[in-house]
């Protein structure tokens, strides 16, 4: 399972906003470590969702929020949503590559994925080890160099993706 690791040394800057001190204030309470900085060491985001109908909420107060990141301490084991705008506030993450190329399949199922969306698909095994590899090698070719059976397992991968991290609402058991 993709964990990635939300630690004080991937900070980049984050932004003082009243959402952020929300979010930043949670996030302690629901540590062992007292200090920010430090809680930071034990959330992993675990999980990312595209929510397509009415959004859902961000633990820093944002409403509608449609792109989400799962995140779990690894030593409480609380689980929370977080929107991919918070995470981005103090974690090193390749998610809004991730919602870029899932909405792009959305719009047009023939265009191709990136290697975020690829590599989460396949970490998370959503994609075997055949498909990952097929994947990563035809995703920067023009659909008309893919022979016709590629450009089908393309679209069948596509499908696959989308079903796996576009929903309607958070899976059972993971509204947070």
């Amino acid at each position: 399972m993709y964990a990635n690791n939300l630690n004080k040394h991937s900070k980049i800057g984050a932004k003082q906003t009243r959402n952020f001190e929300q979010l930043k204030s949670l996030i302690t309470q629901l540590s062992v470590e007292d200090n920010f900085e430090d809680a930071l060491d034990e959330w992993r985001e675990t999980d990312r969702y595209f929510i397509s109908n009415d959004g859902e909420y961000c633990i820093c107060g944002k409403k509608n929020i449609h792109e989400l990141c799962i995140i779990r301490n690894i030593v409480t084991g609380v689980t929370l949503t977080v929107g991919n705008c918070c995470i981005n506030h103090f974690c090193e993450t390749d998610s809004r590559l991730f919602f870029n190329a899932l909405r792009k399949i959305d719009k047009d199922i023939t265009r191709s994925a990136n290697q975020s969306l690829i590599l989460f698909a396949f970490v998370n095994m959503v994609f075997s080890r055949e498909e990952y590899v097929f994947y990563s090698e035809i995703w920067r070719k023009r659909n008309g160099s893919l022979s016709t059976d590629q450009a089908e397992w393309k679209i069948q991968l596509n499908q696959k993706l989308l079903e796996a991290f576009k929903v309607e609402k958070l899976p059972k058991g993971r509204s947070y």
